[in-house]
């Protein structure tokens, strides 16, 4: 074989091996491993916090997946509602390293409005928004209760938080911002967290997602991923997701 047939059929193979390549469909992104919620709540355990601080518990959901995820160790939740309140501490008494307080947090101690919707989980101390009925009719406001709200660092209890490793999950329709400044100090000994961030206005002056993730980000926190993503049915939109956060290594 000549050298000029021989430099043309190596020419040829090249020209088809890039054909095939270009003509071949495009390999799926890798599945982000936060889409799993087992993954999520597996990873909670392996932090092995002292105390889980369960803000926002509503009837004890987090809790169950919490459990099912295998960390057996203390939790504490905060639950503003009366009715939904009630529910919780029949099942907190019964529960092996678990209590629950009637209390909101916040930046100040104070008495508010909860603004009661239909559907218990959106209830919130910000008024309801015209989107988030919109989307989900079912959640419409039927009531205002007044509660009491505390910062966490003023909590009469709080002195036993000191020197424990915690992980601060916050379920709040809104209200982040005001719980995370409500914390002052302690924030310095949460090695992780899972925070619901509103993404579309879904609650009349709710806390930014992004002044959340940098609040958490200047107190020695990194952003890990989503999880629970919630999109606008036409528009594809974010709504909601819960965003899991873990301490920089030597931040504190």
């Amino acid at each position: 074989m000549t050298p000029v047939l021989r430099l043309a059929r190596t020419t040829a193979g090249r020209v088809r091996r890039a054909l095939r390549q270009r003509l071949s469909p495009p390999k799926p992104p890798p599945r982000s491993p936060w889409e799993d919620e087992e993954t999520v709540f597996r990873r909670i355990a392996a932090l092995r916090p002292d105390i889980v601080l369960d803000v926002g518990a509503n009837a004890g959901q987090f809790v169950d997946r919490l459990r099912k995820g295998g960390y057996a160790g203390r939790v504490i939740s905060f639950e503003p509602q009366g009715q939904v309140f009630d529910a919780l501490k029949k099942r907190v008494e019964n529960a092996p390293e678990w209590e629950c307080h009637r209390l909101a947090l916040g930046d100040a101690a104070s008495t508010l409005d909860m603004h009661v919707s239909a559907f218990s989980p959106s209830s919130s101390l910000l008024p309801i928004g015209k989107l988030h009925v919109d989307l989900m009719p079912q959640t419409a406001e039927v009531g205002v209760e007044s509660v009491r709200v505390i910062r966490l660092d003023q909590w009469p209890e709080a002195p036993r938080l000191a020197d424990r490793r915690l992980f601060l999950k916050i379920d709040v329709q809104g209200y982040e911002m005001p719980v995370l400044r409500g914390m002052g100090a302690l924030i310095s000994q949460v090695d992780g967290a899972l925070v619901e961030l509103n993404f579309s206005p879904l609650f009349d002056g709710q806390s930014r997602y992004y002044e959340v993730m940098g609040a958490l980000e200047a107190a020695g926190l990194r952003f890990l991923g989503l999880t629970g993503v919630q999109l606008h049915a036409s528009s594809a939109d974010f709504l909601w997701a819960d965003a899991f956060f873990v301490r920089r290594s030597g931040a504190s």
